[in-house]
């Protein structure tokens, strides 16, 4: 978690900015102007996060001007630090020299290369995406005799065995080969500098490869796939504070003579898990939802009735797009008429759904019927546009959407900017962008460019008042102003249940989704959440008043319970700061359903159920509530069935590397009877 401040405001920003300049003088000008020595914890994780130390390319001007400031800066604060502190202040600080010395080693073996050497820049990046195609459809294949074997399949527990016969999850490993991809572009692009004025991909034309050249390509991907680890590492250790050690050679048997050290990454963070968890419950209850949607006949014969009528092949799509976004958001996207950069969030929608139309007309013949497939295309801009245009969209906003998904240097990823911009026209691989979830790649590519959704919105209020008025419980909305320096109180929420008075405080926040920087801002957010609940809880007791204004009588209650609301599937178990973190989905099911289960992909709801009886009665109890609130099943569940597994590879030729990931078991049926027998 984060670092406390202790009651000390850390100036970041001025301390980033003098650090940008590697300036001593400048940093020791803001040192000296507050007492960092109370909290020097603080202090270095701010060091920490500034980005511009990370030299990912040779840069040997800047290395020893960084090597000066921190030989400067440890020689300033070891007069006021303990040995064990100053220590792990040198190790920390020594961090991004290693950081640097991997990316070059990454860089230096990548020229060691054959495709390197051997293939012009134009057919190492077409033979490298013709990889990445072939890789993906031996993929597919392995996941569709995952059907055939006649053994049910439970959503979101399915894996692939690799080459080394290790079950592999089909879809972490197509985002981990799509991520290395976009890297594997990005340094082809920064090679050769194929870039626009305005930061976006322009690659050559396609040329023609053949098996030998896509074999040889590969390797790149390999590469990037190290480079890519590396990158998000390096993250985890400095905004996350995940731990790590340096070996040197006499650690391990038979180093080779240029070896240089190893690198060794200790566990996830809490705060790591907490976000993949989050991450597996909002893709189990996405493909819920699309299941849901797939059995709904009445809702399906509509849909297939609307095609019909409009002649269009993406109503689906687009029902399930705006569902999702909606249900996420906790409002109508299709009545938001904000404009993101330069889109309503329809007109996102629309254009999704149009290209992915577009796309999957110029597949092959031989590709119909299959469930998913890689396939390259390429087309010209004109040829899409004149599609977004027949079906409804405006030229400009055509032109605007195009841009927007065009991939360019700051790019997340492929999912979020699909379209891959060549020479005369635009290329796209298939199954990434019908693979994505569109929900996720509008809200992505929108917050990528520090667009901003509402935060907090009457919707999710709304939906948790109305949540609890519908079961019984009284609940209401109340605010309240005060004369300075208290200034104004305001509640989201208050439900008054049998002596306990809930204090629901709701928040809109889109999910991390693995980024360590995101994860970092969450956590930042959610301390000053605990903040906020705890102001709010102490003004009901300064002010009981509040409490019989809002409900509009005099009431009772022997307790308080402040409790975070997320619109998105993130919870805690436990109290932080006695508060509760939980989510609407949480609080939604245990209303509804008494009873858990697992469910299949092709099985009714009554045949699904692997039963877990949340209330001890007919009808759910406060003491039920507070028992879901402080273990939160949906939590437990996913935590239970999460695995870490080691892995230990070369950076190059002379550093060795371990690190442990965690992944989803693959779990059957009475594995999960085990798992909710022992919570």
């Amino acid at each position: 978690m984060l670092v406390a401040n202790e009651g000390l405001e850390i100036p970041e920003a001025a301390i980033n900015s003098a650090l940008t300049k590697l300036s001593w003088k400048l940093l020791k000008r803001e040192l000296d102007k507050f007492q960092w020595y109370r909290n020097p914890l603080a202090l270095l994780s701010a060091i920490m996060r500034t980005e511009t130390l990370i030299n990912r390319r040779p840069n040997a001007e800047k290395t020893r001007k960084r090597k000066e400031l921190f030989d400067d800066l440890i020689a300033f604060i070891s007069l006021r630090l303990d040995k064990p502190l100053l220590d792990h202040f040198k190790k920390m600080l020594e961090f991004f020299g290693v950081v640097e010395t991997c990316f070059s080693e990454v860089l230096s073996f990548e020229g060691e290369l054959s495709a390197l050497k051997d293939l012009s820049p134009e057919t190492r990046l077409w033979s490298t995406m013709t990889w990445f195609v072939g890789d993906q459809n031996h993929l597919y294949k392995k996941v569709e005799d995952q059907f055939k074997t006649g053994t049910p399949v439970l959503i979101n527990s399915l894996s692939v065995t690799d080459a080394y016969g290790i079950p592999v999850d089909p879809e972490t490993y197509h985002t981990q080969q799509v991520e290395a991809l976009g890297s594997a572009i990005l340094m082809e692009a920064y090679r050769n500098n194929w870039f626009s004025s305005d930061g976006i991909v322009v690659i050559p034309d396609r040329v023609p490869v053949d098996d030998a050249e896509a074999f040889k390509a590969g390797s790149i991907l390999y590469n990037a796939n190290i480079w890519a680890l590396i990158d998000i590492l390096q993250e985890h250790v400095r905004y996350l504070g995940r731990e790590h050690d340096i070996r040197e050679a006499h650690e391990y048997d038979n180093a080779p003579d240029n070896f240089k050290f190893g690198i060794e990454f200790g566990e996830s963070t809490k705060a790591q898990i907490f976000d993949f968890i989050a991450g597996q419950r909002n893709s189990s209850r996405e493909s819920t939802n699309f299941f849901s949607i797939n059995k709904d006949s009445t809702l399906n014969s509509l849909l297939d009735t609307a095609a019909a009528i409009s002649g269009s092949k993406t109503v689906k799509d687009h029902y399930h797009a705006a569902s999702s976004l909606t249900t996420l958001l906790s409002y109508n996207v299709l009545e938001d008429d904000a404009l993101y950069e330069g889109l309503t969030l329809s007109d996102w929608i629309d254009g999704f759904c149009l290209i992915r139309e577009f796309c999957t007309a110029m597949l092959p013949k031989a590709s119909e019927g299959k469930p998913m497939i890689s396939e390259l295309i390429t087309f010209s801009q004109d040829s899409l546009l004149v599609h977004l245009q027949s079906s409804g969209m405006t030229k400009e906003k055509s032109l605007t959407f195009v841009k927007n998904i065009t991939f360019h240097r700051k790019a997340r990823d492929l999912f979020d900017a699909p379209l891959i911009k060549t020479s005369t026209g635009f290329a796209v691989i298939y199954d990434i962008l019908k693979g994505s979830v569109i929900s996720r790649a509008i809200a992505s590519n929108i917050l990528s460019r520090k667009g901003e959704f509402k935060p907090k919105g009457d919707g999710l209020e709304n939906e948790v008042k109305e949540l609890f008025i519908s079961h019984g419980v009284e609940a209401v909305g109340y605010k309240r102003k005060y004369p300075e320096p208290e200034g104004e109180y305001q509640y989201d929420v208050l439900a008054l249940w049998d002596g306990k008075l809930f204090v629901l405080e709701c928040k809109n926040r889109w999910l991390c989704e693995g980024r360590p920087v995101a994860i970092y801002n969450f956590l930042k957010q959610t301390r000053e959440d605990v903040r906020q609940a705890t102001r709010l809880v102490n003004g009901l007791k300064l002010h009981p008043e509040m409490v019989h204004a809002a409900f509009g009588r005099e009431v009772k209650y022997d307790e308080i319970i402040p409790c975070v609301v997320a619109g998105l599937p993130y919870a805690m178990p436990d109290q932080l700061g006695g508060v509760f973190f939980t989510d609407i989905s949480i609080l939604t099911r245990f209303f509804s359903d008494r009873y858990f289960g697992v469910e299949y992909t092709d099985r009714s709801r009554e045949d699904q159920h692997v039963i877990y009886d949340q209330w001890e009665t007919n009808a759910p109890l406060v003491s039920d509530l507070i028992k879901t609130l402080r273990n939160p099943i949906q939590v437990a569940i996913t935590s239970s069935t999460l695995g870490t597994r080691n892995v230990e590879f070369p950076v190059g030729r002379s550093i060795h590397l371990k690190s442990s990931y965690t992944y989803t078991k693959q779990l059957n049926l009475e594995a999960y009877r085990d798992i909710i027998n022992s919570l």
